[in-house]
C-alpha cells in the first residue's frame, strides 16, 4: 500500500539523492499559495532540473499513485500550481533559450515571457502570449493555460502560435513532436492514445451540432476544458495532441520545451483613453470601436477608476471628466508606418471625438502611464477591497454584442 512518502521512496531508488529529496516545512507552506485565493499543503515538494528528472519522478508517481501537480512563476489565479500531492518546481531548472529563428523560438518552460520577448526584441519580434503578468508568467504556465492578454485576441495565443514541444507522458515517457517521422514514431510508442484521436476527430466531425458548438466556444477567448477545436482544426494526430497540450493545465503531459510562432513587432503604437458616461454606454460602443480594428481595447468600469483613484493613479484630464457611473476605455493601434498609424488612429479619434480624453497618444512616458493603470489594475482593486473580504477574478468570455447584457447579469449577481 503507498504510503504518504513512497514516491520519494521510489525516487530515491531512481537515483535522486538524499539532498535533493529533503522535505522542507518553510518550502511547503510557500509552495501552498500562488497568487489565487487558494491555499492547498503540498504533501511533498520536489525541485526537477530536466527532462530526465521529471521522467523519472512522473514514472515513480503512477507507480505509487502520487498526484503530480507542476509550480512554475506562480502567477495563477485560479489555483492551477497547488496541490496535495507532490509539487515539483520546473521554474529554477528550466531556464534555457535553445533556439531563435526567423520567425519562432524554442525555449524550455521557466524562461518569463518577458525575457522570450527581451532576446526576440533584437529580431524586432514577440511571442503572441501577452498576460499582464508576463514578468512572471513562465513560457510553460502560459501554454498550459493558454494564457492570452490584451493584445493577443484568439488569434496570437498559445494554441494559435505553438509550432513543437517535448513532452512527458505520466507513465514517463518522452516524446518530441519536432522529430523526424514524429507521426510514426508516436504511433510506435503511443499505439492506444493515436487511436483515441482519430476515433475522438471522427466522433466530433460526424456530429454537426458538436461541430457548431465548438465553432461557436472557440471563436471566443475560451480557456474552460480542453481544446476541442484541435479535433477539427487538425487532421493528424500528432497536430491534434500537440493542440490539446495547450490549455491542458498539465493533466495529459509535461512540457520540457516548446516552440512557438512569433510575430513581428510593429514599430509604432498610439494610445487613446476614452470616457463614457455609463458601463452601458461603454460597451454599446464595442463594436463600433471592434470594426476600427485595434491592437487592444481594455474596459475599466466605475469601481476600478476609483481603485486607481484612491492610488492617485489618474490624471487630471480623467478625473475632471469623471461622473458617478463612467467607464473608460484604453484603445490601442499598431502600425509600421507613420503614415499607416495616422491613418487608423485619425479615423478612429474623429468617429469618438466626443469620449476622447487622451487621443492617439505615440509619447511613451504618457503611453505607459496611460497603460500602466490597467495592467496594475487586479493588485489596485484588490487592495482597495474591504477589510475581511477576497478578491476572486475569473475570466468571462462572450461575444461582444452580448457584452452589455453580460454586465448588467453580473451587476445583478
Amino acid at each position: 500500500m503507498a504510503t504518504k512518502h513512497s514516491v520519494l521512496d521510489a525516487l530515491a531508488t531512481a537515483g535522486f539523492d538524499s539532498k535533493q529529496l529533503k522535505q522542507s516545512a518553510a518550502r511547503k507552506v510557500v509552495w501552498s499559495r500562488d497568487a489565487s485565493h487558494f491555499q492547498i499543503q503540498p504533501g511533498s515538494t520536489l525541485r526537477a532540473k530536466n527532462v530526465t528528472e521529471v521522467s523519472k519522478i512522473l514514472a515513480a508517481a503512477t507507480a505509487t499513485q502520487t498526484p503530480v501537480t507542476f509550480r512554475s512563476g506562480g502567477s495563477s489565479l485560479s489555483g492551477q500550481t497547488l496541490g496535495r500531492g507532490l509539487v515539483v518546481d520546473t521554474r529554477s531548472g528550466f531556464q534555457k533559450i535553445l533556439e531563435i529563428e526567423e520567425g519562432s523560438i524554442k525555449a524550455e518552460p521557466g524562461v518569463t515571457l518577458s525575457r522570450l520577448n527581451g532576446h526576440l526584441l533584437k529580431h524586432e519580434q514577440k511571442v503572441g502570449p501577452d498576460p499582464a503578468s508576463l514578468v512572471a508568467s513562465t513560457l510553460g504556465g502560459a501554454v498550459s493555460n493558454n494564457s492570452s492578454g490584451m493584445t493577443c485576441g484568439v488569434e496570437f495565443n498559445s494554441y494559435a502560435t505553438i509550432t513543437s514541444a517535448e513532452i512527458v507522458f505520466a507513465d514517463g515517457q518522452v516524446f518530441n513532436t519536432d522529430q523526424p517521422n514524429g507521426e510514426a514514431v508516436l504511433r510506435s510508442i503511443k499505439p492506444e492514445l493515436v487511436s483515441v484521436l482519430e476515433q475522438k476527430r471522427d466522433q466530433i466531425r460526424t456530429n454537426k451540432a458538436s461541430v457548431k458548438k465548438i465553432r461557436e466556444l472557440f471563436s471566443l477567448k475560451n480557456t474552460m476544458g480542453y481544446s476541442l477545436n484541435a479535433f477539427l482544426d487538425y487532421d493528424s494526430p500528432l497536430d491534434i495532441l500537440t493542440h490539446l497540450l495547450v490549455g491542458s493545465e498539465g493533466t495529459l503531459a509535461f512540457l520540457g520545451e516548446v516552440g512557438l510562432r512569433t510575430l513581428p513587432l510593429k514599430a509604432l503604437k498610439a494610445t487613446s483613453l476614452l470616457i463614457f458616461d455609463s458601463l452601458d454606454e461603454a460597451n454599446d460602443s464595442l463594436l463600433a470601436i471592434i470594426d476600427h480594428k485595434p491592437a487592444a481595447i481594455e474596459l475599466m468600469d466605475r469601481t476600478s477608476l476609483a481603485a486607481l483613484d484612491g492610488q492617485g493613479l489618474l490624471a487630471a484630464e480623467i478625473q475632471a471628466r469623471l461622473s458617478p457611473n463612467a467607464a473608460a476605455v484604453l484603445v490601442e493601434f499598431e502600425a509600421d508606418s507613420e503614415a499607416e498609424l495616422e491613418k487608423s488612429s485619425s479615423t478612429f479619434l474623429a468617429a469618438f471625438r466626443g469620449a476622447i480624453v487622451f487621443g492617439g497618444v505615440t509619447e511613451p512616458a504618457l503611453r505607459n502611464q496611460l497603460w500602466s493603470m490597467r495592467k496594475n489594475l487586479y493588485a489596485i482593486v484588490a487592495k482597495a477591497r474591504p477589510q475581511g473580504t477576497t478578491a476572486l477574478l475569473e475570466d468571462v468570455a462572450v461575444p461582444p454584442k452580448h457584452l452589455t447584457e453580460a454586465c448588467k447579469q453580473l451587476r445583478a449577481l
